[in-house]
């Protein structure tokens, strides 16, 4: 008889390993999966049914919501720098508009700065962010190395 840690063990295994499969095949799945551990046949599971010994794992990009709560920003300047980092790292824009900052902010259900121009000025002015010159009337933004380095750094903390 199965000690009931091992036991534990094995219907854990078998879990992951049915984790990924939709209904209605995942609970006869786990049932074949579970009973080839208990018959100590687990380790071979990989080369008899071509079932991968690793779980699945699905790799997605962070979403903006997911990022911006990953970090602690204290400020609507650190907010705005934050999701032009985002933008950059997890959208592939080298460059923004305010009008995607502030579309940004409402996708995030974050409260937005008064004047959202005057937080992208602040920004400017630390060299965080940088103007590339204006495009179609508005302004072209970019994330400096120094804006990178800036979120990077809250990041590790």
């Amino acid at each position: 008889m199965i000690e009931k840690d091992a036991f534990i063990e094995k219907v854990k295994k078998a879990i992951k390993y049915t984790e990924d499969i939709d209904e209605p095949y995942k609970i006869p799945a786990f049932q074949v999966i579970l009973k080839e551990f208990l018959d100590e046949k687990g380790e071979d599971i990989k080369s008899q049914s071509g079932i991968s010994a690793e779980p699945k794992v699905f790799k997605r990009k962070m979403s903006m919501v997911e990022f911006l709560k990953s970090i602690e920003l204290n400020s609507y300047v650190e907010q705005a720098l934050a999701v032009s980092y985002y933008l950059l790292t997890h959208e592939d824009n080298n460059s923004f508009k305010v009008s995607d900052i502030n579309d940004c902010f409402l996708r995030a259900k974050l409260k937005k700065p008064k004047n959202l121009s005057d937080t992208l000025n602040s920004l400017i002015k630390k060299g965080l962010i940088a103007e590339t010159g204006k495009q179609e009337g508005s302004r072209e933004l970019y994330i400096t190395q120094s804006g990178i380095k800036y979120i990077e750094d809250i990041k590790k903390e």
